[in-house]
């Protein structure tokens, strides 16, 4: 799944409390760490690379706790995520069911291939 989050700080206005701390990137890590050194010199040698790789930190405020138990106001919101989880289903039935008549085809081309080599 792609997803990106560009500027860091839109993340804060997806609800109060939610605040940026602390941005770093793995070409700005000091330290050396032996798991990382190789990727971070090839980082260091591309810097667009380093800012692909971000970690953020951010502080989660109690009022979030508060607007979780909050029923959820937005029927839109609601009826589309409804309709995902069937289309989800729906494919996942598909699949299944395919698997299914696929492998009973592949059983009976085996069966098949004994008999004409018992004949």
């Amino acid at each position: 799944m792609r997803w990106s989050l560009h500027p860091y700080n839109a993340l804060e206005s997806w609800a109060p409390g939610i605040q940026l701390l602390e941005t770093w990137y793995y070409t700005s890590i000091q330290e050396s760490i032996p798991r990382l050194e190789k990727i971070q010199r090839l980082f260091r040698l591309f810097p667009p690379l380093g800012k692909g790789m971000v970690i953020l930190r951010y502080r989660l405020d109690q009022s979030l706790a508060q607007a979780e138990r909050q029923p959820l106001k937005n029927d839109a919101a609601l009826w589309h995520y409804a309709i995902a989880v069937l289309v989800g289903a729906m494919i996942v039935g598909l699949a299944v069911a395919l698997a299914t008549h696929l492998v009973s085809k592949v059983m009976e081309r085996r069966s098949n291939q004994r008999r004409s080599n018992q004949q």
